[in-house]
């Protein structure tokens, strides 16, 4: 579950680590009250909580909340042997009396809230507005930043180093179990959403996008290593079925690539060099018909990962294969994993992962090919 909007800070705590991360800066600010600041250009963003977004969120839960009273104390009949059960209708209203209570405090709250909703820094993030905040959220921690969907509400779900952390350090048991449940459904425990702030969802995509990627480039070219591992391990057996692709910014032709499928971690560099492996990636995920094959080369310089794919029915099979010299025919060739599963287990993973590169604009530089999936 991904909690919608609003989470109350205590305030000694907020103070302190907006404190911390505006004391990360080393750099003169700009004029953040000026309208017609470039945001993508300001040391330090921030974005006000959204009244009038508020607002109605505040009013839906009442509705909701006169529902669930309307249920309880009402009882409704009904000749329908399912929405009829008593029981049933009891259960129903009572969950909707307390999601949508707990929902209209936390509203109440933050229409008083005059604390920035979001700050976005050189450094990090700092979450006002999300239901389920984790504090100050380092540029160095995110590796990935993901589009999630319930309903039709969008979230971007921050892939972080160490998802355990950022659980284990909140105090309160009921906002831990909602991050305990994002981590599990989602990824990670942390999501943020324009639900609740004066900005749209592109814009706010945009932005923390882009911030994130200004860092990768800042960390690549002083030349420190940019960790590409991705901790999905949470003791969930249901996520273990499901191998995990993630396709991170290219930087000067390399493409770095994250595989993982239970205790096997592949972390590579792909040249652009010889082939658009995220091509080749694309029709192996959304063009295999049945009794076909499919191969993904990831050319390393001189080595190679051979992605080859297969499908018989409904049955996927994918092997991984290790070329030592991509060139020579002779070269070793080692199979380092086979992988058999439905199209759910195998297939949709990439296909999520593609979504997420392919609407990425880059730099020729970076990565040349401008493949869109059509």
């Amino acid at each position: 579950m991904v909690c919608i909007i609003c989470k109350s800070y205590r305030a000694h705590l907020y103070s302190s680590a907006k404190q911390r991360l505006i004391g990360m800066l080393s750099v003169n600010l700009l004029n953040l009250h000026d309208p017609k600041a470039d945001r993508m250009t300001q040391s330090i963003i921030e974005i006000p909580l959204s009244k009038r977004k508020i607002i109605v969120a505040l009013f839906i839960s009442l509705l909701f909340e006169a529902l669930g009273l309307w249920l309880v104390i009402a009882r409704p009949s009904s000749s329908n042997p399912i929405l009829g059960n008593p029981i049933l209708i009891a259960v129903v209203g009572l969950a909707a009396i307390v999601f949508f209570g707990m929902g209209i405090i936390v509203l109440l709250r933050k229409l008083k809230d005059k604390r920035p909703g979001l700050i976005i820094s050189n450094e990090g993030i700092l979450d006002n507005a999300s239901g389920v905040a984790a504090g100050v959220i380092p540029w160095s921690d995110i590796q990935e930043i993901k589009l999630a969907h319930v309903m039709s509400q969008k979230f971007l779900m921050l892939i972080v180093k160490d998802p355990q952390q950022y659980i284990q350090r909140e105090t309160n048991a009921i906002k831990r179990k909602g991050m305990e449940l994002n981590y599990k459904n989602y990824g990670s425990p942390i999501s943020i959403s324009a639900a609740a702030l004066k900005i749209n969802f592109n814009e706010l995509q945009a932005l923390l996008v882009e911030k994130w990627e200004r860092h990768i480039n800042h960390t690549y070219n002083q030349g420190l290593t940019i960790t590409k591992h991705y901790n999905y391990d949470n003791g969930q057996s249901d996520n273990n079925d499901r191998v995990h692709v993630s396709l991170c910014v290219p930087r000067h032709g390399w493409l770095p690539v994250t595989f993982r499928y239970q205790d096997f971690q592949l972390d590579f560099d792909a040249s652009d060099v010889l082939n658009n492996p995220v091509e080749e990636l694309y029709n192996a995920a959304f063009r295999l018909g049945d009794s076909d094959s499919r191969i993904v080369t990831w050319w390393l310089e001189p080595a190679a990962y051979l992605f080859e794919f297969e499908r018989k029915a409904n049955i996927i099979t994918l092997k991984i294969i290790e070329q030592a010299h991509l060139h020579d025919d002779e070269s070793s060739k080692k199979l380092l994993q086979s992988i058999t599963g439905t199209d759910m287990e195998i297939l949709e993973p990439i296909r999520t992962a593609l979504r997420q590169f392919l609407p990425l604009k880059h730099e020729e530089i970076d990565w040349p090919y401008d493949f869109d999936g059509g």
